[in-house]
C-alpha cells in the first residue's frame, strides 16, 4: 500500500481489499513460537498475531450453492489470492488495542515477523505475506 495520496485515492496493487475482524476476549497467553523472540513484544502483540493468523489459516472450507464446487479452507484462500484480491485481518484487544497487520495498513508502521503456517497451508502463507 503507497501511503502518498496520488489523485485523490491510495494506491494499491490489487483489485481489492477486505477486511476481517476478530476480537480477541481471552486472558490465556499466546501459543509460543520459535520463530521469535518471545522477550521482545507484549503478551498483548502476540495474543493479536496469533488471532491475525487465525484469519488466514481458516479451519474450515465450503461448498458453492451455485456451482457445487467444494474447497478446502486452503483452496478459498488461494482463490483470493489468484483473482488479485487481498484482505487485511483486524485482530481487536479487549482494550481496543489492534494487531501489526492492520497498524501496518493504517500507518505504516512494522508488523511483527509473519507467524508460522503449516506447509499444508500455501495459500494461507502467501495471503499473510501480502497483507
Amino acid at each position: 500500500l503507497n501511503h502518498l495520496l496520488t489523485q485523490g485515492a491510495w494506491q494499491i496493487p490489487f483489485g481489492r481489499i477486505g477486511f476481517d475482524v476478530v476480537f480477541i476476549h481471552s486472558n490465556k497467553p499466546a501459543p509460543i513460537d520459535p520463530s521469535l523472540e518471545a522477550a521482545s513484544f507484549s503478551e498483548s502483540d502476540l495474543r493479536l498475531r496469533e488471532g491475525e493468523r487465525k484469519k488466514f489459516a481458516r479451519r474450515t472450507g465450503g461448498t458453492n450453492n451455485v456451482t457445487s464446487k467444494t474447497l478446502s479452507a486452503d483452496e478459498v484462500i488461494g482463490e483470493i489470492n489468484d483473482a488479485n484480491y487481498s484482505f487485511i485481518p483486524i485482530a481487536i484487544g479487549p482494550h481496543g488495542e489492534v494487531g501489526s497487520v492492520f497498524k501496518r495498513f493504517w500507518d505504516g508502521s512494522d508488523p511483527l515477523p509473519l507467524p508460522s503456517f503449516s506447509k499444508d497451508r500455501p495459500e494461507a502463507k502467501r495471503a499473510a505475506e501480502r497483507s
